[in-house]
């Protein structure tokens, strides 16, 4: 077996890739920015004295875990 890589492809779409890989970078950091914010506002409403924050918080960690 004989493979002949052609790249022309690749250089033909590099704009698109490139974009990809932007849009895809974008995303992971909006997720992490998000995934702190609803950590910390979790984090505070866990070690608040508000009994009712301290269980919606119990009750939103436990689903995220089981999911």
């Amino acid at each position: 077996m004989s493979y002949s890589f052609n790249f022309g492809v690749i250089w033909a779409n590099f704009d698109s890739l490139l974009f990809g890989l932007a849009l895809g970078l974008a995303l992971a950091l909006a997720a992490i920015a998000i995934g702190t914010f609803i950590g910390l506002v979790c984090a505070f409403a866990a070690v608040s004295k508000v009994r009712l924050l301290q269980s919606l918080v119990a009750a939103y960690v436990t689903f995220i875990r089981n999911l």
